[in-house]
């Protein structure tokens, strides 16, 4: 029993540095409309950070994001909130309707 306990403490610890790390929804990294790159872009960053270019006035160019089953959320860092559909794969995401790819 006591080696149970242990087990669930140790597990629990390694969820809550995730959780705190951001890496949770597994978009840490930079994703691109281009498969050559050179398009409208997001980089997702520890916290539930993020900068994007090339998005004209549809996304802020950063700020802080969060994901709610099928919608992605953008602050900007000037308060402005933009909420778009969103769909992932294990390389693609698509956010409203442009589809990007993990660089």
């Amino acid at each position: 029993m006591r080696k149970s306990w242990r087990f669930i403490a140790l597990l629990s610890a390694v969820l809550l540095i995730l959780v705190a790390c951001g890496g949770g929804d597994g978009l840490r990294g930079t994703w691109d409309a281009s498969q050559e790159g050179g398009g409208a872009n997001i980089t997702f960053s520890s916290g539930g950070r993020f900068t994007a270019s090339n998005w004209g006035r549809s996304l802020p160019s950063q700020g802080t994001y969060s994901v709610a089953g099928n919608n992605i959320e953008f602050i900007g860092s000037d308060g402005h909130v933009v909420v778009h559909s969103f769909e992932r794969t294990e390389n693609t995401i698509t956010v409203g309707r442009i589809r990007l790819y993990r660089q």
